[in-house]
């Protein structure tokens, strides 16, 4: 199962008899497009709700404002939005072992740095 932002795979681990089902996602910049994607994935996890679920890539969105530096001190709509699409679907973060930040707007003024969400 998949689309042109997301994948998602059914994965056995014979050496630990250990089956989960693992979903990378890629996530748009859009606005719309976000939540086509957090629809789209919505129905996976209902569908494999009684497996295990490992999720994660970029979603192209943060949920604090301690994912980024620089640039507005408040959330976006779609950044609130996509803390209660974690929370409805009771999903998890596993937390960073370090800060470091994977994207930046390359820009001398009014640049900033921001982590990937997830």
């Amino acid at each position: 199962m998949n689309s042109s932002n997301w994948i998602c795979v059914n994965v056995q681990s014979l050496k630990f008899d250990m089956k989960f089902i693992l979903i990378n996602v890629y996530g748009p910049n859009s606005i719309i497009g976000k939540k086509v994607v957090w629809d789209e994935i919505s129905m996976v996890l209902l569908e494999y709700k009684d497996s295990l679920i490992i999720l994660g890539g970029d979603f192209n969105t943060i949920v604090s404002l301690d994912e980024k530096v620089g640039g507005s001190q408040h959330l976006t709509l779609s950044s609130i939005d996509f803390k209660l699409w974690i929370d409805k679907h009771c999903l998890l973060e596993i937390p960073s072992n370090n800060d470091v930040y994977t994207w930046n707007n390359k820009r001398m003024e009014n640049a900033y740095i921001s982590k990937k969400a997830r």
